[in-house]
């Protein structure tokens, strides 16, 4: 007996494991394979679309303490691995409205705020940023709401404003051409009174009566159209500094000043510099004419071209003139391989009034829809921001999917690509 109790003691243990496989490998199989079907079946399906942007963004300072501010929306379709084997149908979109905050210095996300998740809710355009005053941001989502300017955080909205004001209770709008921004958000009861919003205590007060807010900001200015944000020249100091064609250029002596040129037909431009002068016509106007016509041609020629327009001052529209010393923003197409063909990019180059590139800025954009000056006081804080549409897939042409910041001092760019921002995955509680 002793004998057997010392051999049984000598077998090693890998083999005695391994005698009792038949006891403890089913365990392990049947575990392996049910962890892995649970895995299998459900895997999460959802499908986010890219965000789109709804309205137009907002600089809420004209300085570098600025932040670029927009509103977003897209879909999300929630859908299992189950559903799909069991063949349900996937649960109704869930539209999320998201506003986004971005430093205008150098593009970097400051803070994000989903103010809404809608089921069946469907994208909207006209609705977005509606200004800014007092540290509140103003936002038309699925509804009115105000958020605050350093933390994205809400402190109020439409059913706020409807229960502390006795004038809107069962009269509030929802359609967007019942809210509109005069240094301050104006909002048309549904009896038709105009009534001015104080975002420190969410109260109304008839708008007639009613000071006007003076930090008050508006979204950019985005225009449909051909060429909404490009001019033939400027006029500075008595001297003209435009663009003008070969056939422009050989007409000699006095004459007006050219009209605006149709710039979508990709016709080849330069620059040029000429004397202004103003003259009484008969019908006690005046006449205002361009002589002694200098052609600058050392920075060739430039496709598509004209002076850049922005929102310079609140409600102010402009071409983008720089001081100290004097420079001209020119906003073109690049010319590749000896013509303009589909999608050819823009270029942001600024000129010296010698005629002279002091820099130039591929904006990686096929067209521009708006943009504002952003001065901090001094020429090195100078910085351009500018919005427009990059010619992605199913981009159209009225899509705004890019926003690009271009320092004046030596035109570098940053870019907020909008379909690339971070959505899946951020979710809410509460959904309408």
């Amino acid at each position: 007996m002793s004998e057997t109790r010392r051999r049984q003691r000598r077998t090693p243990a890998w083999r005695r494991f391994l005698r009792a496989w038949r006891w403890w490998a089913p365990f392990v199989v049947i575990v392996g394979l049910g962890g892995g079907g649970y895995l299998f079946v459900t895997q999460d399906l959802t499908i986010y679309t890219k965000p789109r942007l709804a309205g137009a963004p907002l600089i809420t300072a004209r300085n570098e303490n600025a932040l670029v501010v927009f509103l977003t929306s897209h879909q999300e379709v929630r859908r299992s691995r189950l559903d799909s084997l069991l063949g349900r149908a996937a649960e109704p979109p869930v539209l999320h409205w998201d506003l986004w905050a971005f430093d205008a210095r150098d593009m970097r996300q400051r803070w994000m705020t989903r103010l809404a998740s809608v089921r069946r809710g469907q994208h909207d355009p006209d609705r977005g940023v509606v200004g800014a005053e007092a540290g509140v941001i103003w936002v038309l989502a699925n509804r009115l709401v105000a958020v605050n300017q350093s933390g994205g955080r809400l402190v109020g909205d439409a059913a706020m404003i409807e229960a502390r004001n006795v004038q809107l209770r069962g009269r509030f709008p929802a359609t967007r051409q019942a809210f509109h921004f005069d240094r301050g958000l104006i909002v048309t009861a549904a009896n038709g009174t105009l009534l001015r919003i104080d975002p420190r205590g969410m109260s109304a007060r008839p708008a007639e009566t009613t000071g006007r807010a003076t930090d008050s900001m508006m979204p950019l200015i985005l225009t449909a159209g051909a060429q909404p944000v490009k001019q033939r020249g400027v006029a500075e100091a008595g001297s003209w500094l435009g663009m003008m064609t070969t056939e422009e250029l050989a007409q000699a002596g006095s004459r007006p000043v050219p009209a605006e040129p149709n710039f979508a037909l990709g016709r080849p431009y330069f620059l040029a510099r000429a004397q202004v002068s103003e003259e009484r016509n008969g019908s006690g106007g005046t006449t205002t004419t361009i002589n002694n016509v200098t052609p600058l041609r050392g920075l060739g020629e430039f496709v598509d071209g004209g002076m850049l327009v922005l929102d310079n001052q609140l409600g102010a529209v402009g071409p983008a003139v720089l001081r100290n010393p004097v420079r001209v923003l020119l906003l073109h197409r690049l010319n590749a391989a000896g013509g303009v063909g589909v999608g050819a990019e823009e270029m942001l180059t600024c000129v010296g009034v010698d005629g002279s590139a002091v820099w130039r800025a591929p904006l990686g954009m096929v067209s521009v829809a708006g943009g504002s000056l952003l001065d901090g006081g001094l020429p090195s804080t100078w910085a351009v921001l500018l919005a427009g549409r990059a010619g992605g897939p199913n981009s159209g042409n009225d899509t705004v999917d890019r926003i690009a910041r271009v320092a004046v001092r030596d035109g570098s760019v940053s870019q907020i690509n909008i379909p690339a921002l971070p959505v899946s995955g951020l979710r809410v509680e509460a959904e309408q």
